[in-house]
């Protein structure tokens, strides 16, 4: 495998997005995977809070810091606004958002069967508008 540049890498886009379908919103909402910053925020969250079952609000905690603006790359809304929210329709998101970033067990193994090959059932994933962070 070759060694890549400096420059290789920055020009890389490996910020992904996927569109997810929220019927009880009426509509679809952009979630992306967290830049180095945000996973770091959501890590202490879990430190500061205990282990990732036990997070207060956690649904409306990830899908705040992953629901974008497609043309912008912005976050969307806050935790406090999420967390008025359908239940269903925030582990729509939380699930999507906990595979493109690889939080649990399940999410690692779910990419990899997503990956396998065309015709595989998965919705696109592209990088996003604000990933050149």
């Amino acid at each position: 495998m070759a060694q890549l540049t400096k420059v290789q890498v920055l020009e890389v886009q490996d910020i992904l997005t996927e569109v997810v379908n929220v019927p009880e919103w009426g509509g679809e909402v952009t979630v992306t995977v967290m830049d180095g910053p945000s996973r770091d925020e959501w890590e202490m969250m879990l430190y500061a809070e205990g282990k990732a079952d036990t997070i207060t609000n956690r649904r409306a905690k990830l899908c705040a810091m992953t629901v974008i603006d497609p043309q912008t790359g912005k976050r969307l809304f806050t935790p406090d606004e999420l967390a008025k929210k359908s239940g269903v329709a925030l582990s729509r998101i939380f699930d999507i958002a906990m595979r493109l970033n690889k939080i649990g067990g399940d999410a690692i193994e779910q990419e990899s069967k997503n990956l396998s090959g065309p015709g595989n059932g998965s919705s696109t994933t592209s990088p996003g508008p604000g990933d050149a962070r």
